[in-house]
Parts: C-alpha cells; sequence; structure tokens
C-alpha cells in the first residue's frame, strides 16, 4: 500500500497484486502476480514463494532449464542468489532464483526462509 501510494504521488499506478496458492507434488507454493506503471513504462512481476523449504534449488539445475549461465551467482550461510539477464522467456527483463537457509540470521529481518523465483518483464504501459 504504500508502495502504490509513493507512486500514485509520482504519477504512477500499482494493480493489485493476485495471490494464488496451490500444493503441487507437496510442496505448499505461493505465487503473486503484480504490475506496476509509470511515465509509459510497465513492470510486470511474477514471483513464487516456497516458504519454509529447507532445500536450496540446485542453481546448476535452473541454468540447465534456462540454457545458459547465470549472470550473477552469490552464495553465503544467509543467502543464495542467482540472476539471469534476460529472462527465461522472450520479453523478460529477469529471473532470479533465491534461498534463505531456515538459520539465515535475514530471518529476522524477512520472517520467512525457503526459496523465492522472481520473474519481471518491462514493456509499455497500456
Amino acid at each position: 500500500a504504500a508502495g502504490g501510494e509513493m507512486l500514485k504521488a509520482d504519477g504512477g499506478k500499482m494493480d493489485e497484486p493476485l495471490v494464488f496458492a496451490k500444493t503441487f507434488a507437496g510442496e505448499d507454493l505461493k505465487i503473486i502476480l503484480s504490475a506496476v506503471s509509470m511515465e509509459g513504462i510497465s513492470v510486470s512481476g511474477c514471483r513464487m514463494y516456497d516458504v519454509g523449504e529447507t532445500r536450496p534449488m540446485p542453481i546448476a539445475d535452473v541454468t540447465k532449464w534456462i540454457g545458459r549461465e547465470p549472470e550473477r551467482e552469490d552464495t553465503s550461510d544467509a543467502l543464495s542468489i542467482a540472476t539471469w539477464r534476460p529472462g527465461l522467456a522472450k520479453g523478460h527483463d529477469s529471473f532470479d532464483l533465491y534461498f534463505v537457509p531456515e538459520k539465515s540470521p535475514l530471518v529476522e529481518v524477512l520472517k520467512v526462509s525457503g526459496i523465492a523465483i522472481r520473474l519481471d518483464q518491462i514493456g509499455e504501459a497500456l
């Protein structure tokens, strides 16, 4: 809500996010779709969360799926991030894979651990 108000003050807008939840292959997954528009540009995002997952998704497996090495790969005891730019499909700006271990100090700030996947697409605002 705070982000939407900031955008509105600058002439932009944020669509109401859509949230979906499904258990798939024993995993409780959450998907959030969002869109932000400002100055004729729109950023549409899709986030997938597997909150509480204790097993990281191997970056090598995602690299095979995407078909190329990540542009950025950082791994520590607190956080693992891999970024592919452009993203997975035509028109995707980025694809990011995150893993926060359950004992990470980031859990205190984020309030969750587990896997997150983020995809963004940038284009002209409608």
